[in-house]
């Protein structure tokens, strides 16, 4: 050994060890011996501060106070502080021989992976200070590290360990220069600490577990190295079974190759991307948060795993866009699927996708759910195939990375360019069934809404838009192939050259109705088209277009209700093949004229609480204008039109004065023709003088009965029928009625006749031709009577003539009077019999 005090030693301590040393190797006092035979005896040495207390015990003294004391091995210090050995530094390499250095505080240069510390007796301590990045290597028969891990260290971090024996070392602390409050004793992981605003004492590896970043799992994270390698290993050897990976605002994940997201687990971004302006020196690579493929790359979610706050964006775009130019140039560098889905409740929420051939694809997944996204692609979702419930909603799909570029949309073909894409927004495919389209915005889609040999899908809500001027737009709804019960709901199209299309054959039963509901339609071209289908249109508004509504030779029975047209050329254009099978009613037209009118294919039942339907006319009021009731159908030219009808007549509109005539119509070579009219004054005569015949040769009135009947410059030909009254019997009193010519009354009893009283105008005249008929008794007698006032004068005598008496003869009496006059004059005019 070398005598210590040839290095620095300081302390009364170190100053106390070193006497002991020199009296060990200088003065020869050293004990002997063993703990039971100590040798020889050793007295105080006066003056020098060293004595033998006991058996075995070394002490040393400053000023008769002991300081240190040797005991069989162990050293013991009073009131002084053991000072350790700085040694020399020593250069990092594969070996650092820590059993040969001078010191405990043994500094560590340059850097190096280090994989042996050397050997020193058990026991041994040392404190290693590194100065640079060297690695410590775990080795469980050389180096144990915390945690089982190798540690690269850094400029300032500490490590403490302690020698095993035979060349096995422990590191039992590592302290890192980066976090000063960071003591690392094992790999950290069973720290506990309780959470703020929480109350459990947890581990790190708990809550820590509970939401990685890709940083956590070996991805670099730096938009160069390919990411998809490191997660792919970390997904094949994780013992979690689902959770959140986080990929941070500095984050700049690169996938190179294509990676599958497993079951239960999400990626979640920071969200809140959009569009950057000025896009002549911005960036979409610039932002964090994202992940970006490369070329062919794919993301692949399983059942319940997600995508959430990310921009998903493809390698290989120019960015940033200067003009016109680069734009229209960027829109044809778009290519690959950004997102399949391959299991149930998969999701995709508010994330942005940019420059893919296809940014969505739901793979026939079950629930899938891709909801509140910013998509620029060439396709944007493919809801595809097999699906149930769905929900495709709130999505924006809109050219974020060109509509911002200088230059871009401003009024030419060429400059609006950059703005469409000619796929579809949302394509619903291959059967997918029961699911729900709602409250997206799609801009510059040749096609933006499609329902393809789909069932039970609803558009809700969703908006299409196109560029002015509209090259290349196709459709904005359409509904083709096998799709049956599609709905479109409260929906918008706007500068499409067809808002709705419609060419649905149905399923195995044509089933393939169509609903068109609440929408507001701008076409250039034509509004909806339905070339097969049945649909039903109602309560739509149009304010532009050649066409409201079309519907082709292979229209199915259908509606349109409810709907209103202005600037719109021509509101309904239905072939003649298809018109019987079509239900128009209430419809509006505001500054267009439309030909056909409203038309049911069914019985009407028109149910009013006031008791009374009213057909109004809306026109400014002007003399023969009025409601109108049109009942019509087909010709032979396979044009409709009307047969028949009735409508109001005003003659007068002055306020207290009112009055209106109501006129019968009906076809006659080809046009309505008014023919007769029921007067205000409740007169009915026809509508033009002499011109019509009221019955034929061959269709006779059976009767015409009035209370009183008067006909001037009447011309009889053939017999003049009167109908007489049923017989009635007299008893001992009857009154004759004012209605019938003829009475027939049986005598029943000696009995008086009375006849009616009678109101006579002008020049009119009645006359009443009585048959009396004895009955079976016979000898019956008959005493004539008038109303108070009148009289009767008898023809020649003055008297009642006698009647027949025998049982069953008849005689008949004539009374005639005048207007003006009180006298009945009455004449028998024939007796049977005596």
């Amino acid at each position: 050994m070398t005598n210590p005090l040839a290095d620095d030693w300081k302390s009364t301590g170190d100053q106390l060890l070193a006497s002991l040393w020199n009296l060990i190797t200088t003065v020869g006092l050293a004990p002997s011996g063993t703990t039971t035979n100590p040798g020889m005896a050793f007295a105080d040495e006066p003056g020098t501060g060293f004595s033998r207390p006991a058996a075995g015990t070394m002490a040393a003294s400053v000023l008769g106070v002991e300081q240190a004391r040797l005991t069989q091995g162990a050293l013991s210090l009073t009131g002084a502080a053991l000072n350790q050995l700085r040694a020399a530094p020593v250069v990092a390499a594969a070996t650092v021989d820590l059993g040969a250095v001078k010191g405990n505080y043994v500094p560590i240069t340059g850097s190096a992976s280090i994989t042996s510390l050397g050997t020193a007796q058990a026991g041994a301590e040392r404190l290693l200070r590194f100065d640079g990045a060297s690695t410590l290597v775990q080795d469980p028969t050389k180096i144990i590290l915390p945690g089982g891990a190798s540690i690269t260290t850094a400029a300032g971090d500490l490590a403490w360990v302690v020698s095993e024996g035979g060349g096995l070392w422990r590191c039992v602390e590592f302290w890192s220069a980066a976090s000063p409050f960071l003591r690392i004793n094992g790999n950290g992981s069973q720290v506990t600490a309780i959470a703020a605003g929480g109350s459990v004492l947890r581990t790190n590896a708990a809550r820590f577990g509970e939401r990685l970043s890709l940083y956590d799992v070996g991805c670099a994270c730096n938009g160069v190295a390919n990411d998809a390698t490191a997660l792919a290993l970390f997904f094949a050897t994780t013992t979690l079974t689902g959770g959140v990976l986080a990929v941070p605002e500095s984050a700049k994940v690169y996938f190179g190759a294509s990676i599958t997201i497993p079951a239960g687990w999400s990626i979640v971004g920071p969200g809140g991307h959009g569009v950057l302006t000025p896009a002549s020196t911005s960036s979409y690579y610039n932002l964090g948060g994202q992940i970006a493929l490369g070329a062919g790359a794919t993301i692949t979610l399983s059942e319940r795993a997600g995508l959430r706050g990310l921009l998903i964006i493809r390698r290989g775009l120019t960015q940033p866009v200067p003009d016109v130019a680069t734009a229209t140039a960027l829109i044809g560098q778009f290519s690959g699927t950004a997102v399949v889905m391959a299991g149930a409740d998969a999701q995709v929420v508010g994330c942005m996708l940019l420059g893919h051939s296809l940014g969505v694809d739901t793979g026939g997944s079950e629930r899938a759910r891709v909801i509140g996204n910013k998509s620029h692609c060439t396709n944007d979702i493919h809801l595809n195939g097999g699906t149930d419930v769905c929900e495709i909603g709130e999505n924006n799909l809109w050219p974020f990375m060109t509509a911002r570029v200088t230059g871009v949309h401003n009024g030419s073909d060429a400059s609006a360019a950059p703005l469409r894409t000619a796929g579809f927004g949302v394509k619903v495919t291959g059967g997918a069934d029961w699911s729900n389209v709602y409250k997206n915005m799609a801009y510059g889609k040749a096609y933006a809404y499609i329902a393809e040999n789909s069932s039970n899908i609803s558009f809700d809500r969703c908006q299409a838009d196109y560029t002015s001027p509209n090259t290349g737009s196709v459709a904005g709804f359409s509904v083709i192939g096998t799709s049956i019960y599609t709905s479109i709901l409260n929906c918008t199209g706007v500068a499409q050259a067809t808002c709705v299309y419609i060419d649905s054959t149905g399923g195995a039963l044509a089933d393939n109705g169509v609903r068109v509901i609440g929408g507001i339609w701008a076409a250039s071209a034509t509004n909806i088209n339905v070339v097969n289908g049945a649909a039903a249109i109602t309560s739509n508004q149009f304010y532009s277009g050649t066409q409201g509504v079309v519907c082709g030779a292979g229209a199915e029975p259908g509606s349109i209700i409810g709907n209103y047209f202005q600037n719109v050329a021509d509101p309904l254009v239905i072939d003649a093949a298809v018109i019987d099978k079509m239900e128009i009613l209430g419809n509006s037209y505001d500054g267009v004229t439309e030909a056909q009118g409203n038309r049911l294919n069914a019985n009407l039942m028109v149910k009013a609480s006031s008791g009374a339907v009213t057909i109004m006319d809306t026109r400014p009021m002007a003399p023969g204008f009025g409601g109108s009731l049109l009942l019509g159908g087909p010709f032979e030219s396979g044009s409709f039109g009307g047969y028949a009808g009735v409508r109001g007549h005003l003659v007068a509109g002055t306020a207290g004065n009112e009055a209106a005539d109501l006129v019968f119509q009906a076809r006659r070579l080809g046009s309505m023709v008014d023919y007769l009219r029921l007067g205000y004054d409740g007169q009915f005569y026809p509508e033009v003088d002499n011109a019509n015949d009221n019955g034929t040769d061959s269709k006779r009135w059976r009767s015409v009965r009035a209370v009183l009947g008067q006909f001037s410059n009447v011309a009889y030909d053939g017999l003049v029928k009167v109908s007489a009254t049923t017989q009635v019997d007299s008893g001992a009193a009857v009154t004759l009625t004012a209605v019938n010519a003829i009475q027939r009354v049986r005598l029943t009893n000696n009995a008086t006749i009375t006849l009616p009283a009678l109101t006579l105008s002008g020049t009119e005249r009645s006359e009443i031709a009585v048959e009396l008929v004895q009955d079976g008794t016979g000898n019956r007698s008959v005493t004539w009577a008038t109303q108070a006032g009148d009289i009767i004068k008898w023809d020649g005598s003055g008297v009642a003539p006698a009647i027949a008496t025998t049982a069953g003869y008849l005689t008949e009496i004539v009374f005639r009077r005048a207007a003006g006059s009180t006298v009945w004059r009455a004449s028998k005019i024939w007796q049977e019999g005596a």
